[in-house]
């Protein structure tokens, strides 16, 4: 991934860190505490600062001609998930639910039970999206399969809270690692 979505989680780590230290920002000051900002970074800040505006996680304060801008509401440390409206990027919540429960649960489970564990009222996981990233997983080497039907989370796989996510070409790319899963098997297609 490049672009915005990997730029975000720096802008906000800086957004937290000004808001610690009791400072009101610029997209400018943000840009400048940037490792190795790239040359969209002020467009890509100043179109976040809008979203995290729309979603009332912060206020922009001052001359409308220089804007400052400062923290309404500290989310944590993941970057806040929001569209350009302040609506909120739901999208993947699902596997991270499944990735977080793979971890608590620390022994074997079944994928109905997983589906249980995982899902909230607000976010339901899907059976056959579980079992999906379920086979997935065990193929690529996170998880073992204790039975016909039951897995469990390889404690030396967890690499981080970011679930791994399966690409396109069927890959398994590790957002903790920022690579292809090193012991990933190779396959192809139903194999």
């Amino acid at each position: 991934m490049t672009g915005a979505y990997t730029l975000r989680p720096q802008i906000w780590i800086v957004i937290r860190g000004l808001h610690r230290a009791g400072l009101a920002m610029t997209p400018a000051d943000i840009r400048a505490l940037l490792v190795a900002p790239p040359p969209k970074a002020l467009e890509i800040i100043r179109t976040y600062l809008r979203a995290l505006e729309a979603a009332a996680i912060v206020e922009r304060i001052g001359d409308p001609a220089m804007p400052l801008y400062r923290l309404l509401r500290d989310e944590g440390v993941e970057a806040p998930r929001v569209r350009q409206d302040g609506s909120r990027v739901t999208m993947g919540q699902g596997r991270e639910a499944m990735w977080r429960t793979m971890r608590i649960l620390q022994r074997p489970w079944s994928v109905p039970e997983l589906v249980a564990h995982a899902s909230t009222e607000t976010h339901p996981v899907a059976l056959q999206e579980a079992e999906d990233y379920t086979q997935r997983l065990c193929r690529a080497g996170y998880l073992q399969r204790t039975a016909p039907r039951t897995y469990r989370l390889i404690q030396a796989r967890y690499t981080g809270p970011q679930p791994p996510q399966i690409q396109r070409t069927k890959a398994i790319w590790d957002k903790n690692l920022g690579k292809l899963a090193p012991w990933e098997k190779v396959w192809r297609g139903d194999a």
